[in-house]
């Protein structure tokens, strides 16, 4: 392990570059050919290995993954979570995590809480406070500006690294957060993926696996798929290896300090598909500064999103229920009615005839499926199949015109 590098030498690296320096993207002139690899054969009789699993069956060395999540939910200490995981060979969200070297770039936080920050998780967690030492590194850029008196972009700090770090001198560079090195249109697919070659580019030079610590946008993030709840362009969703999400959740009937301890709150975080291995499961995680632990006790089970169109409180699930049984005996009583006032119909009722019985006597149309679960539940009326799609109503106890005998 090399001797940790002060942050001037991190700002001497950031301020070679100028923001009028030519993108690592290769960019063609008018009327030349694009410089692009050439084609190759497919390698499958003698395939080259994958790059190591990172974290078990989430992410590989050399691939990227983000995390996304509304303000104050605890996302950076997840994150610092994950480094010290990564330092001490740990677990994180009860994933297995390789032992390795982390670089952590932070443009938000101040230096000194960010070193407190680990210290706090760290010894939390248990871990031995010299190997964390050792084996993490901060670049904080917190008020640092680039020779052109700007602050630094995403190119800049990939090329940072590119000329201070060696090959395979990092296992995970961690960027928390991502918007903060955006240097253009967070909502322009052109700008998002000039971002990720960017980030692509710190995979290439240092071999390491890169997490994009990742702000959602305003309002319920949790009606909207897992994929979509990153803030900006739809590449921050699509270009990762791993995305991930954490909404916070809630108990469908309640509230959350009714099964929680003082200072929790609960979590899900979900993949929106994985590029390398099996989506997984939701994770449950429950937040106690500053951790996040994994919910083993099933606390949580059945909590979903705010604002999720699934989440529903038991009294508007009881008020549901009752409107639908009065609706039901509103239909069955018109039903009844109309069968003993006209006996010569031999206690039958076709369905096409109760639909416009049920209908008229709900002042709304209704689906047949609907009527038929509606007479099934009532204990004077049946329904009997007379043919593959045709069905009537009959009294219950009543056959073929018939009563039934016991």
């Amino acid at each position: 392990m090399p001797d940790p590098k002060p942050l001037e030498s991190w700002i001497e690296a950031t301020e070679r570059i100028t923001p009028e320096a030519p993108s690592p993207e290769p960019i063609a002139r008018d009327g030349e050919k694009p410089i692009l690899p050439l084609w190759r054969h497919a390698r499958t009789a003698d395939p080259p290995k994958r790059a190591k699993p990172l974290i078990d069956g989430l992410l590989r060395c050399g691939h990227v993954m983000t995390l996304a999540s509304k303000s104050k939910c605890g996302k950076t200490w997840l994150a610092i979570l994950l480094t010290i995981a990564i330092a001490i060979g740990g677990t994180w969200i009860g994933r297995k995590c390789k032992q390795g070297n982390v670089l952590y770039v932070d443009p938000e936080c101040d230096p000194k809480s960010l070193d407190n920050r680990f210290r706090e998780v760290a010894l939390h967690m248990g871990a031995d406070l010299s190997e964390v030492d050792k084996r993490v590194q901060i670049m904080p850029l917190r008020g640092v500006l680039t020779s052109a008196g700007k602050p630094p972009n995403i190119i800049d700090v990939a090329r940072a690294i590119e000329s201070a770090a060696r090959k395979g001198e990092f296992d995970l560079v961690v960027i928390d957060s991502a918007s903060c090195l955006a240097d253009g249109d967070e909502n322009s697919s052109s700008d998002t993926r000039r971002y990720f070659a960017a980030v692509n580019a710190i995979t290439a030079s240092t071999g390491a696996a890169v997490v994009l610590i990742l702000h959602m946008g305003k309002g319920e993030r949790g009606t909207l798929d897992a994929i979509e709840r990153s803030r900006g362009s739809s590449v921050w969703g699509d270009a990762p290896d791993a995305p991930l999400s954490l909404l916070e959740i809630l108990p469908p009937d309640g509230e959350p300090s009714d099964y929680l301890e003082q200072g929790e709150r609960a979590f899900v975080l979900e993949d929106s598909g994985l590029r390398e291995f099996p989506s997984t499961p939701p994770v449950h995680l429950i937040y106690r500064h500053p951790v996040h632990r994994v919910d083993a006790d099933g606390i949580t089970d059945g909590w979903t999103p705010k604002g999720s169109p699934r989440r529903k409180t038991k009294a508007a699930i009881d008020a549901k229920r009752t409107e639908s049984n009065e609706r039901a005996q509103r239909c069955c009583d018109a039903i009844v009615s109309w069968l003993l006032s006209h006996d010569g119909h031999g206690n039958r009722l076709g369905a096409k005839d109760a639909l416009g019985i049920a209908s008229e006597a709900l002042g709304a149309n209704i689906k047949y499926e609907t009527l038929k679960s509606y007479v099934r539940q009532s204990p004077v009326l049946e329904v009997v199949q007379v043919g593959k799609q045709r069905w009537d109503i009959v009294p219950a106890g009543v056959r073929q015109g018939k009563l039934a005998t016991d």
